[in-house]
């Protein structure tokens, strides 16, 4: 409990750049038992927003905070989990097919980042970031979601950025030097 505790606290500041740099809902979620548990959350302003209670738990296959979290695992550890489970389609959009979700993971663990494209629920588009931590395992995730009719091209891509620069801080915070250190860069504004 503690150690989430600590998590949240680390996480919050950056997760408000975030809430006030895209206007939009930011998460913050952990893995807990084979699922992603949403851990603290910033509430867009906006009037049509996406309003997941704290403590909810969605699944790691169809979520963009799963999806990191699942690309923290080890090479054996990840096919452990796909073989072991079945993915529920929850949208027509949903992967369930293992080797299209193994590419998926693997993707996330080389761009830095992962999408949810109305994968969970309708209409709803997230982009999610992992946070590391002293050892450099993904110990959670930070994402922003929105009604996809906001997504543009180039606030997805301002999203994706400033995701992993707050991602890449409090990671830093949590203990965790990568090899190339971690953006300290200032915030753009958002478009």
């Amino acid at each position: 409990v503690r150690r989430r505790s600590d998590l949240a606290e680390t996480a919050y500041p950056h997760m408000e750049t975030l809430a006030k740099l895209s206007n939009e809902t930011v998460n913050l979620g952990i893995w807990y038992s084979d699922r992603v548990l949403l851990l603290e959350k910033i509430l867009s302003p906006e009037y049509l927003r996406l309003d997941s209670p704290i403590g909810l738990s969605d699944p790691l296959h169809s979520t963009a905070l799963g999806r990191c979290l699942l690309a923290g695992l080890s090479q054996t550890e990840l096919e452990i989990f796909l073989r072991s489970h079945t993915f529920e389609a929850l949208t027509k959009k949903t992967v369930t097919d293992v080797d299209i979700l193994r590419g998926i993971v693997r993707n996330v663990s080389k761009l830095g980042f992962a999408i949810d494209d109305e994968e969970t629920l309708e209409g709803v588009y997230c982009i999610a970031a992992p946070i590391r931590g002293e050892v450099g395992g993904v110990v959670a995730a930070v994402s922003i979601s929105a009604p996809k009719f906001r997504m543009r091209e180039d606030r997805i891509e301002f999203f994706r950025k400033a995701l992993i620069e707050q991602a890449g801080q409090i990671s830093a915070k949590m203990g965790y030097l990568s090899m190339h250190g971690h953006l300290s860069g200032k915030s753009e504004t958002a478009p």
